[in-house]
Order: C-alpha cells, then structure tokens, then sequence
C-alpha cells in the first residue's frame, strides 16, 4: 500500500512538472508572438530604393510644398530661393516658418483665401537681399539658380520639361550663360534678367530672341559707358593732383567742354560733359549724331537738362563754381549725383 502510494506521488509530481513546464511554454510563446509583433511594427513596409549615385552630377533636392504653394499663389518668387544652399534649409526648416494670409486665387483649388509662407521672413532667415538689384544672386550661383527654377517649373508642369513655361524658363537661363559678351558684366545685365523673367511671369508671353539681344547689347553699353566714366575720373583726379596752378575761371559762359593743360607743350584733353567720352565737347553733338548718345542728362540746344527737365549747371560741372544767384541744378550732368562731372565719384554712381 505505502509503495501504491509512492507511484501516486510520483506520479502527480510528474504530472505538476509536466504542467509547469507547458505553462512556461505556453508563456514563452505568448512572449515571442508579442515581441514578433513589436518587431512587426518597427517594419517599414515600403522604403524608398536605393539608387547609385553619379558623382559626375550634383544631386537633385526635392522642393518643399510651402514653395508650390507660394508659385499657385501667382506670387514671384525671388531666384536666390533656389539656390541649392536655400532649398535645403527650406526642407529642413519649413516648419518653422510663418504663414500670412493672401487673397490671390490658388491656381489649383481656386480658393480666393488661403495662407502661404511670409516671403519678407523666408529671405531673412535665408540671408537673401532680394533688394539689392540682384536678387540676393552673386554670379557664382545664378546657374545653379537658374537650373533649379527650370526643374520646379517643370514639376508643376503637365508636360514636366517639355511644357511652355518650363521651356521658356529654360531658354531664358541659357541666354545669359556662356555669352563672351556678358562675361564680367553681371551687376549690368542681372537685372535685366530680373526684368525679362518677371515679365514672363506676369504676362505668359513668348520667348523673343530679339529683345533679348536688345536688352543684352543695353547692358554692354552702360557697362562701357561706366567704365569709361572710371577711367576718365581716374584721369583727371591723377591731373589734378599733378597740376601746381590752376587756370582761372572766365568772366565768359564757360566751354562746355573740361581743357585740363599740364604745360604749353602738351595738348589739353577734351572731355565732354554730357557723354562722357574725350576727343569731342557738347557742343559737337549738335551737327554730330554718330557721336555716343547722352550718359543721362539731355542735351536741348546748347543745354543741359535732367530728365524731369531742370536745367543743368554747366559751369558748376566744369569749373566747380557758378555765378552768384544761379538757380540751375548744380549736379552732374553724367549721372544726377550732388558732384561735378569729373570729380571722380561718378564710379560709384555707375558701378556701386
């Protein structure tokens, strides 16, 4: 009976362990299913695929929605915005910006009231002076500029970069990339690219070569002109400078020419005050009409006028003086700046 009873206990303890054992099974399992679907979760299902990169071509970087938002809000945004350097701190800090509200019609939702992104914040924060006649764009990164405004019209285009705006987007940056003649005249014929493009902008008009070569040969123009103005203050601040005496000023009307005479020997330079070329004086444009057109006075008789038509001091430009009582404009007849013509300082009305 004792030895019945030693089986039976055997036994139960064999059965208990048995139980014991399934039930830190069944336990296990239940943990291994919950840490499977733990491991389930943490699983993106679709990621992007990777893709070999040609380090022969810059990488592309996406455009942020608050940009399209702003282009379907018929509002023109400034080329700097799309330097590469600016697109990435967009993407990385659009949360950050500030919305004000526009009444422009969406183009896409037709919306008569919506919130875009504060332009006067976003060139803030990204360091551009939109103001600056340039847009912000130093000439090293107009086409990398230019390049990414073609890529973000092309995206909202229904034929990408076949559509017409991305096409004239495209022939527009080209124009003024390459070109010999433009080469170190960026600050003259940057904003006429601001000009053109924006016109395209407001007005969906058609790629025209030949305003552009007029536009294009405006700018090469003020660009000599401008320089010639530098060289020829250089000039005379260096006489100057040289000269001892001075001849005095005539009790006559001035010649509307500067004769600055170093020494009886040499002859004097005829430089004319209202073109700002020498070898000919103001007077000579009368009977002359080959010789180079008005710096920005305009010549009416034998006169001086500025554009809003109040005559110039001419013998303020030339002498540095006038008569007592005189009550025309004592500016340059050059530029409009409140110094004589050959003073000098005309560099920094053309070029600054």
């Amino acid at each position: 009976m004792a030895r019945l009873n030693k089986k039976e206990a055997e036994a139960k303890q064999r059965e208990e362990t048995e139980r014991t054992e399934r039930n830190r099974q069944e336990g296990r399992d239940s943990g291994d299913e919950e840490e499977e679907h733990k491991r389930k979760k943490r699983r993106i299902i679709k990621r992007k695929p990777l893709t070999p990169i040609d380090m022969r071509r810059p990488t592309k970087i996406e455009f942020a929605e608050g940009l399209f938002a702003l282009a379907n809000a018929d509002i023109l945004i400034p080329l700097s915005f799309f330097s590469n350097r600016s697109l990435r701190y967009i993407d990385e800090y659009q949360n950050e910006f500030t919305s004000t509200k526009v009444t422009n019609p969406d183009l896409l939702s037709g919306k008569k009231q919506f919130f875009v992104w504060s332009m006067i914040e976003m060139a803030k924060k990204l360091g551009a002076d939109i103001d600056d006649g340039l847009e912000g764009v130093e000439e090293r990164d107009f086409k990398e500029c230019g390049d990414n405004r073609v890529r973000f019209e092309a995206e909202r285009e229904a034929l990408g970069e076949e559509g017409e705006y991305a096409m004239y987007l495209h022939d527009h940056s080209e124009w003024w990339q390459d070109r010999p003649d433009v080469k170190d005249r960026y600050r003259y014929w940057k904003p006429i690219e601001e000009t053109l493009r924006k016109k395209f902008e407001r007005q969906a008009c058609t790629f025209n070569p030949d305003e552009y070569y007029l536009e294009t040969r405006n700018a090469i123009h003020a660009s000599e002109t401008a320089a010639q103005i530098q060289k020829m203050g250089e000039a005379l601040q260096e006489r100057l400078s040289s000269l001892s005496s001075f001849e005095p000023m005539p009790t006559t009307a001035p010649s509307v020419s500067l004769n600055l005479i170093s020494s009886p020997r040499k002859p004097s330079i005829l430089c004319c005050i209202g073109c700002g070329h020498q070898g000919h004086s103001l007077k000579d444009h009368e009977s002359n009409a080959s010789l180079p057109k008005m710096v920005w006075a305009r010549l009416v008789g034998k006169s001086l006028y500025t554009p809003e038509h109040k005559k110039i001091c001419i013998s303020w430009n030339v002498y540095s003086s006038c008569k007592p009582g005189c009550n025309d404009a004592h500016i340059c007849s050059c530029c409009g700046g409140p110094h004589q013509a050959f003073s000098g300082k005309c560099n920094s009305q053309f070029l600054g």
